[in-house]
Parts: structure tokens; sequence; C-alpha cells
């Protein structure tokens, strides 16, 4: 454990950031219920042997309010619990935030020090724990500013110029754009999927142009991030593409053979 560190900063922090949400986003800081509390000990802390620390605050990232999947906060350590998935670690050893993983954007990536990466599971609370872990970095001792973090115009705190990059056709925005904008930050490419005589030139569209309108349009924490969610829409997008191809040739070979 680093000699700078002091856990109550940590622990003010989190209460201060959770305190304007709690209750209302099934999030528990402060008063946290008895019951909650004993059952994310054995759930969540136990694998890790942390049972024992002081709980600051326990996010619960079901849609019920189950403590299915919590992610719990202490003095010291996050832990977390994904169905079968644990894990933990300490404030002091962030370095940055990766942004989020996956096409439903669920697991908020967290870079430790070393070569390790912790995900976070966020389910429906992405943006709440984005910002939260954002806050918790700043006070590591062994935080880290990416190489690569977006950069934004100093007057409007706007992203700047599009990094060529990001610019370049994706067959997922292409063949899934309903879903692409849904996900990316595009929320009327769904809309516009919708109308009939629209939507085809809306996919071609959104397959030139998708990724450098999601990159203005959604935060991306920097250019890496944004390139692995990309590449993973254009490998789902084409794989869907070739799908659809080749279902169509056999389907007009046993047509032909039919007709024989």
């Amino acid at each position: 454990m680093s000699s700078s560190y002091i856990p109550n900063e940590y622990a003010q922090l989190i209460r201060h950031f959770l305190q304007p949400t709690a209750h209302k986003k099934r999030v528990y800081v402060n008063h946290i219920p008895e019951e909650a509390q004993q059952k994310v000990r054995e759930s969540t802390m136990k694998p890790w042997g942390g049972e024992t620390q002081e709980i600051v605050a326990i996010i619960d990232t079901t849609m019920f309010g189950s403590l299915i999947n919590p992610v719990v906060l202490t003095h010291t350590h996050c832990f977390t619990k994904d169905f079968d998935e644990y894990n933990a670690f300490e404030y002091n050893d962030i370095e940055y935030v990766d942004g989020f993983d996956g096409f439903a954007q669920s697991n908020l990536m967290v870079k430790l020090k070393g070569f390790n990466i912790s995900k976070v599971p966020c389910g429906n609370q992405d943006e709440l724990m984005e910002k939260l872990f954002h806050q918790i970095a700043t006070l590591s001792p062994n935080r880290k500013v990416k190489s690569d973090a977006i950069p934004r115009n100093p007057i409007t705190q706007q992203p700047a110029a599009v990094p060529s990059e990001v610019k370049g056709w994706n067959w997922g925005a292409f063949i899934l754009g309903f879903f692409y904008g849904i996900f990316n930050g595009l929320p009327f490419i769904p809309f516009l999927h919708l109308i009939p005589g629209v939507n085809l030139v809306v996919a071609i569209l959104t397959g030139i142009y998708g990724q450098e309108w999601s990159w203005k349009k959604k935060n991306w924490s920097s250019v890496d991030h944004f390139l692995r969610v990309q590449k993973k829409w254009n490998r789902a997008g084409l794989v869907v593409f070739i799908i659809v191809i080749l279902w169509g040739i056999v389907a007009g070979i046993i047509k032909t053979i039919d007709q024989i």
C-alpha cells in the first residue's frame, strides 16, 4: 500500500459524488440497509477476503434492485460481481479509466498499474459509473494521463478535429445500423431506419460516416478505445453480410434444383 494513501479521501469523494443519486438509482450510500450489506459481503466481498471492510457505498447494476451484480465500494477497494465473475482492486492502483468495452458498453475498463485491466460491470449505470471512477482516479498516486486522450478545444471543451484514423467504412454501421445507432451515441439513426425508402440511403451513409458521427456525438475516452469498439462492430457486420450473401446463394441453388 502506498505511503501517500489517505483512505478517508476516497470515502469522502465517493459519498459526496453518490449522495445526490442515493436510492433514486439503486445507489446505497451513508445509511446502507443492514440486509443489503450482509448480502454483498457474502456474495461479492467474501471471495476476496474483504468481507470485514467497512462499506462506503453499494451500486446495484441490475434493473430490479436485486443486488445480484453489485459494485461495492469501501475505503480502499472496489469489489464487483458479474454473475459468476468476481473482481477486486485497490483505488491506489488505478492509472486511468479506459472507457467501455463491448457492444452494449456494459463494462467500464479501469487500467491498473502494471499491465492489469479491471472490468467494472455497469449494467444501465454506465454514465454514473464512468463519472465516479474518473473522480476516484484523480486521487490515485499511480494516476497517469493517456497519450492518446481525446484532444479537446480549450475554449469550448468540445472534441477537436476528427482524427484521420477514426474515419472509414464500417460494416457494422451499414448492416446493423439500427443497433449501431443505439449503442454508439446516434439515437436518430434507428428512427430513420424505420422509414421505408429512406432506410437504404441511411444505411449506406451510416456505413460511410457512422464512425465519424459517433466520434463527435459520444464521449469516447480515447482513440484507442474507440477503434477497439468499432473493430468489433465492423467484424460483426461483415460476418452478418457474408451469412446473408451465402444464404441467398444457397436459396438460389435450391430454387434452381426444384425447377429442374
